[in-house]
């Protein structure tokens, strides 16, 4: 199953998810695996901050604008504490038009969410070799696990 969240509703579409996880539980098979969630988080351009809140089991999707060929990338520049969170793979890029050389299109960062707590994901849009540098961007995530 996929969510796409956005600011209005995460509340609302928590609950539910809680109450009907919890319904479900009750009438399934111990050992019947639940439908896999993953929210989507969009995140603008200019990075900003959000907030999400996720149970454990879920899976969470970074969406994050750029464009590689000016030399600027999203790289993670951490996440705290360790043991909420565990990322699930590199991320990667996919161009918007792939017949266009230098196409913008979005960044992807995928992570589980294996344990209850709180956890701040902060990334960053810079140039690797710029090491003394301000990120252009910064985007933070704060997950509230429960």
């Amino acid at each position: 199953m996929t969510r796409w969240i956005g600011s209005v509703g995460l509340a609302a579409l928590l609950a539910l998810a809680v109450a009907a996880r919890g319904e479900d539980a009750e009438h399934q098979h111990p050992e019947a695996p639940m439908e896999p969630v993953t929210l989507h988080i969009l995140m603008p351009a200019e990075g900003g901050e959000q907030s999400v809140e996720a149970l454990p089991g879920y899976s969470l999707e970074i969406h994050l604008p750029g464009n590689p060929t000016t030399g600027y990338c999203w790289e993670l520049a951490s996440l705290e504490p360790e043991g909420i969170l565990k990322s699930a793979g590199d991320p990667t890029f996919t161009p918007v038009a792939t017949d266009r050389v230098g196409a913008p299109g979005t960044f992807f960062f995928r992570f589980a969410i294996v344990a209850p707590g709180a956890a701040v994901l902060k990334l960053v849009y810079r140039r690797s070799w710029e090491k003394d540098v301000e990120p252009l961007y910064t985007a933070t995530l704060h997950v509230t696990v429960h």
